[in-house]
């Protein structure tokens, strides 16, 4: 069986950004891309084990438009913690880069409600934020104000939640 051309480009991107920012992880990574699901699942599986792997999918599944791939998995990671392992709280995920992945990324887009829900996430898994993570909000708060400066719309989800917001006040 082949690869879809998302998933090609997941694996691709994958790599990089492993032989990038984790110099050991260069002997883990496939030599040979092989185009079959097995390959898939082995690599998948790699990424599930380790923290800083899981930094590297994130981080891939930006750059190849798979946030809604990458969510998902997010929040399966999340509720593993909590109901398998019978945590209280999800510190399965302990590596903050997760985090800060996502929050750049939606502070790129001006995602407020993102960034909203991705900072609660951090503070239900009880890490600490870290100066990037910082840095990312008030980069997509600055984001808002220049869109509103220069007079482009936000979207249909804040303005429901702003009306929603200002409701219940």
């Amino acid at each position: 069986m082949r690869l879809f051309p998302s998933q090609q480009r997941l694996i691709s991107k994958y790599q990089d950004f492993l032989t990038l920012n984790f110099l050991g992880s260069e002997d883990s990574v496939l030599a040979a891309r092989e185009d079959n699901y097995a390959e898939l699942s082995k690599i998948l599986a790699e990424i599930y084990l380790k923290n800083e792997c899981f930094a590297a999918y994130t981080d891939a599944c930006l750059q190849t438009a798979e946030k809604f791939q990458m969510l998902k998995t997010l929040n399966t990671r999340r509720k593993e913690a909590r109901v398998e392992r019978n945590l209280e709280k999800g510190n399965l995920i302990i590596s903050d880069t997760v985090y800060e992945l996502l929050l750049r990324y939606f502070a790129s887009k001006d995602d407020w409600i993102s960034t909203e829900r991705t900072l609660s996430w951090i503070q239900e898994d009880g890490i600490t934020p870290t100066f990037k993570m910082c840095v990312a909000s008030l980069a997509c708060l600055g984001g808002l104000l220049q869109r509103s400066l220069e007079g482009k719309h936000f979207s249909k989800a804040l303005y429901l939640k702003i009306s929603l917001d200002e409701r219940s006040d």
